[in-house]
């Protein structure tokens, strides 16, 4: 009964029916489920410490707290290991309170690992964006890993932080991503430099999964047409280097001795 007037926020039936319930195993649950006021927050926490239930509602009323822009209360029950989407809301908060600078440290630690986040996390990266703090590398980099991680989703909303001529770029790498054999086509991409060398690079990793021997021809054949960054260029001869490997390629042999000593790491 309890838990379905909880579900229905009848608040007298559910005041009524928790006098009843103290000796009940889950009261502290369904209490916890109940508290909407903030002094009776507290106390429940004050009471319950660290328990499950009391982290889950010490959590739960951190959003509540975020969203109201309850910063002095937000950050005195603010844990270090509450997760993303409460640590984005952190930094936004110093951001908001006049630390700015710890707020935006705090951001780019974040948006630098290049890993998805909760969509809370967007109002603390429009913040950094508006403040010049999300400059073009550092957009690209994001961009870079979340491709490498194969979160294309993830990398269609970094498109939001580009100019246009960026997206352009970014949608290509988007579509090689999909279909790497357009590397076949790479001398009509219009895309050079840096960048270009990057889809390049990101296309035969992909098809040195399926078709090493394509992926070698291309490489040896067409990245002069790029600027390959000496990382990339060692990522791609290591990665097409295990791949005859794994496929026992007569020239796997070679392909691993013409590696450098920095790239000799356990699986090679």
């Amino acid at each position: 009964q309890a838990e379905q007037a909880l579900a229905k926020n009848h608040r007298s039936q559910i005041e009524s029916l928790l006098t009843q319930l103290k000796d009940y195993p889950l009261y502290s649950d369904l209490l916890a489920e109940s508290l909407e006021d903030g002094h009776a927050i507290e106390d429940f926490l004050e009471k319950y410490g660290d328990s499950r239930t009391a982290n889950q509602l010490r959590q739960r009323w951190l959003g509540i707290l975020a969203d109201g822009g309850n910063w002095s209360r937000f950050f005195a029950y603010y844990q270090n290991n509450d997760g993303s989407e409460l640590r984005c809301s952190y930094h936004y908060g110093q951001i908001k309170t006049g630390r700015s600078e710890a707020g935006y440290a705090g951001g780019e630690s974040l948006w630098s690992a290049g890993t998805a986040l909760p969509k809370s996390c967007d109002t603390l990266f429009d913040a950094m964006y508006r403040a010049g703090r999300l400059s073009r590398d550092k957009v690209w980099r994001r961009f870079e890993l979340a491709m490498q991680h194969k979160k294309p989703h993830l990398a269609e909303s970094i498109e939001t932080y580009m100019g246009e001529d960026d997206r352009r770029i970014a949608m290509i790498w988007l579509k090689v991503h999909a279909n790497p054999r357009m590397a076949l086509d790479c001398a009509a991409w219009p895309v050079t430099g840096v960048l270009g060398g990057k889809i390049f690079v990101h296309a035969l990793d992909q098809l040195a999964a399926k078709d090493v021997q394509l992926a070698r021809s291309l490489w040896l054949g067409r990245r002069a047409r790029f600027d390959i960054t000496p990382e990339d260029a060692a990522h791609m001869e290591r990665r097409l280097a295990l791949a005859l490997a794994l496929s026992r390629h007569a020239d796997a042999y070679p392909a691993l001795e013409a590696l450098s000593p920095e790239q000799n790491d356990e699986e090679v």
